[in-house]
């Protein structure tokens, strides 16, 4: 079942929030939201890329993240250069990949909880570095 996402305006409880608010980063590098089976996904690296739904396969690539926690961004992708931005436009609101920019309020992404010790091995065993 493959959509767009979208997003709405963050629930004051950010360590139970909504159920449509509540995502994790997954040790097998994904965004996945809380009822397991859907994760982000982004196909494109052209501006204001889509981010998709889509079923979550657990192979890296498109549906590969990671977040870099000193600037809160959500960087896709194994040798990411693209970030989540949440994007507002009247009635619009969704959110796009692009290149990450520390200077944009919109890449910055807030979890309730961060897992230190996980983010610090986060890279461990990716074919990039070995």
């Amino acid at each position: 079942n493959e959509e767009a996402v979208g997003f709405l305006y963050c629930a004051k409880n950010k360590t139970h929030p909504h159920s449509n608010q509540y995502w994790e980063m997954s040790f097998s590098r994904d965004l996945r939201h809380y009822d397991g089976e859907s994760c982000l996904d982004v196909q494109s690296i052209q501006e204001n890329a889509t981010v998709w739904m889509w079923s979550c396969h657990e192979q890296g690539g498109n549906q590969f993240f990671f977040y870099d926690r000193e600037y809160q961004w959500l960087v896709q992708g194994e040798r990411g250069h693209m970030c989540l931005e949440a994007f507002v436009d009247g009635e619009e609101h969704a959110v796009y990949a692009n290149v990450c920019d520390n200077s944009n309020p919109r890449m910055k992404w807030i979890f309730g909880a961060v897992n230190d010790t996980a983010l610090d091995a986060f890279h461990e065993q990716l074919p990039y570095n070995e």
